[in-house]
């Protein structure tokens, strides 16, 4: 199973929302929403949600918010797993501006 994990390198606290969508041809966004949920970061903090997923390729979106209120950063990146299987956990940074970065 997949873990999430979130690090804060600023002196606020954030909120990130994010979703994982597994991709396939004919599947409705619904049907292809693996994860839905939100993660709060204290400043200068890291927090952490287990076993959301099965580990396997995802399209990740996220949006990022200062304060839970402003938002600092939407995006999104792909996940691929390692082929060895040890690659349990997503990790993702957020740095000044409050954007978000992929570990």
């Amino acid at each position: 199973m997949l873990d999430l994990v979130a690090f804060n390198h600023t002196d606020s606290p954030y909120t990130v929302e994010m979703g994982l969508f597994r991709g396939g041809g004919d599947a409705t966004r619904s049907e292809a929403r693996a994860y839905d949920g939100s993660i709060d970061v204290e400043s200068q903090g890291r927090a952490q949600r287990e076993n959301v997923a099965e580990t396997r390729p995802y399209l990740v979106r996220y949006s990022v918010y200062e304060d839970n209120r402003r938002t600092t950063d939407e995006d999104h990146v792909h996940y691929y797993p390692e082929d060895d299987g040890n690659d349990e956990s997503l990790a993702f940074d957020i740095g000044s501006e409050g954007t978000l970065s992929r570990r």
